[in-house]
């Protein structure tokens, strides 16, 4: 239905062009289909509002970091979840931005909170391969079991994170 909401909220901005909510809530179902750079698009609208718009702001953090733009992305994100705005993609989005960094205590604490609010099998592996960054074994072998429990099929990071924790030598993360 996300087609249809972003119809929706398009048609909302063509008969209020300021309107705030309707460009955010775009932007969220932008992101939801994946259209990073249409959603930062709609985020940085948002924000040319005067009023301060701390959502916006949160998501457009995220929108950067699935672009790969991390260094942009961490002071947006970090700001948000300092507020208050923590849910399971700007977590995941502020522990992608901590990974690029190697800053892996912080990366394994974000996915954490990250898999509290929604589990997920790609999360749960991530985490696996940020607690053998660690040095934690156990934990990182714990991970991944309960990844690989979690699919039928299994996706390429998920088998790319228990390539790395059975396999002789680390391999540089894929891009």
């Amino acid at each position: 239905m996300y087609p249809d909401a972003a119809s929706s909220f398009r048609t909302v901005l063509e008969l209020h062009p300021g309107d705030a909510q309707a460009g955010y809530w775009l932007g969220v179902t932008q992101l939801s289909t994946q259209e990073f750079e249409a959603a930062e698009e709609n985020f940085r609208k948002v924000l040319e509002n005067p009023r301060v718009f701390p959502p916006a702001q949160a998501d457009l953090g995220v929108a950067l970091a699935a672009q790969g733009r991390f260094v942009e992305a961490y002071p947006l994100l970090a700001a948000a979840i300092d507020q208050g705005l923590g849910d399971a993609p700007r977590h995941r989005a502020l522990a992608l931005t901590m990974i690029d960094a190697r800053q892996f205590d912080g990366a394994a604490r974000h996915l954490e909170l990250s898999l509290g609010f929604r589990e997920d099998a790609v999360e749960r592996a991530r985490l696996a391969w940020v607690h053998w960054n660690l040095g934690n074994p156990d934990k990182a072998r714990r991970d991944l079991d309960m990844a690989l429990q979690m699919e039928e099929e299994i996706d390429p990071y998920v088998d790319w994170v228990r390539g790395q924790l059975e396999g002789p030598a680390a391999v540089p993360l894929p891009d």
